[in-house]
C-alpha cells in the first residue's frame, strides 16, 4: 500500500477530474479512534465540520457506513445531508433514498434467538457484552480478560455452530458478529449506492472514495478495486486490499481538509 499523503497528487488529480465522487468512510477506527466502551467513540467537532463542508459541494456524495445501527451511527455523526448505511450495508438513509435488505428482516427471529443464548452465556463473563442491533449482533470482547477469553470464544462459537446456514459469522476487531446468512456487506451497499447516484446524471461516472479499518471493510476495498481510490487506516505492515493508508484517525482528518481544498 502506499502512503495517502505521501503520494497525494496522483490522488488528488482523479478526484479533480471525477465529475461525481462518493466519498464514503467507516465510522469507528476511521472516522473516530477505537475505544474500549463503543458509545464513547465521539466525532470530534473538527471531523464533523469537514464533512459538512463536503456534503455541500456539488460534485460529492459524503457517506458513512457502519456496523452499527443506522439510527445509532447517524445520531453520532449529526449531520443531516450524509448518507448512512448501518449493520454493515443490510440499511441505509439519506441522499433521497431508503433501503432495507429482505434478508435481515426474514432472519430476525434466528438473531433474536441467537442474541438470548449469548447473553445467557456469556452472562458471567465480566467485559463480555452482546449488542442486538436488529439486523445483526455483535459480541463485544475487547474488556473481557485473557483467562476468561477461552471461555467466552467457546459460547459464541457453540452459538454459531447451532445455526449454521442461517446466519454468518464473521470477526473483527475485538468483535464478533452475527449476521444474515446473504452475500450483502460494505461492498454491495457501495456498489448499490453508486448506481444510484450514477443515475441521477447518466453518462458521468462516478467515482469512489472508500476509507476504513478493518476486516470488515476488505469486502469494500475489493469491491470498489482500482476503479476507485481505496484507503486503509492503520494496520501498517498487514496484508490489505486497500491501495493507500493512513496512519491514524488524525491522517484521516487531514484527507478530509485536504479533500476541502480541492
Amino acid at each position: 500500500m502506499k502512503h495517502l499523503l505521501e503520494n497525494w497528487e496522483e490522488t488528488a488529480e482523479r478526484i479533480r477530474e471525477a465529475e461525481r465522487v462518493l466519498l464514503a468512510f467507516d465510522y469507528d477506527g476511521t472516522l473516530t479512534p477505537i475505544v474500549s466502551r463503543p458509545e464513547d467513540a465521539r466525532l470530534g467537532e473538527e471531523t464533523r465540520a469537514l464533512l459538512g463542508t463536503l456534503s455541500c459541494r456539488p460534485r460529492y456524495r459524503v457517506a458513512v457506513v457502519s456496523g452499527r445501527r443506522l439510527d445509532e451511527v447517524r445520531d453520532l455523526v449529526g449531520l443531516p445531508g450524509l448518507i448512512y448505511a448501518g449493520n454493515h450495508g443490510l440499511e441505509l438513509e439519506g441522499g433521497g433514498w431508503r433501503f432495507l435488505h429482505p434478508a435481515g428482516e426474514k432472519a430476525r427471529p434466528v438473531l433474536e434467538a441467537a442474541a438470548a443464548e449469548l447473553q445467557k452465556g456469556l452472562a458471567g463473563i465480566a467485559g463480555a457484552r452482546v449488542e442486538d442491533k436488529g439486523l445483526t449482533i455483535s459480541v463485544h470482547l475487547r474488556r473481557v480478560s485473557r483467562e476468561d477469553r477461552p471461555r467466552a470464544l467457546e459460547t459464541v462459537n457453540a452459538a454459531a455452530a447451532r445455526r449454521s446456514g442461517e446466519l454468518r459469522v464473521t470477526r473483527g476487531k475485538e468483535v464478533i458478529e452475527f449476521r444474515p446468512a446473504v452475500d450483502w456487506g460494505k461492498g454491495e451497499i457501495l456498489a448499490w449506492l453508486a448506481e444510484k447516484i450514477g443515475r441521477e446524471k447518466p453518462g458521468s461516472p462516478v467515482l469512489t472514495v472508500y476509507t476504513g479499518d478493518d476486516r470488515t471493510d476488505e469486502d469494500a476495498f475489493l469491491a470498489v478495486g482500482e476503479s476507485g481510490i481505496t484507503i486503509k487506516v492503520g494496520g501498517a505492515g498487514k496484508p490489505s486490499a486497500a491501495a493507500y493508508r493512513l496512519e491514524d484517525c488524525a491522517g484521516v482528518k487531514i484527507f478530509l481538509a485536504r479533500l476541502r481544498s480541492l
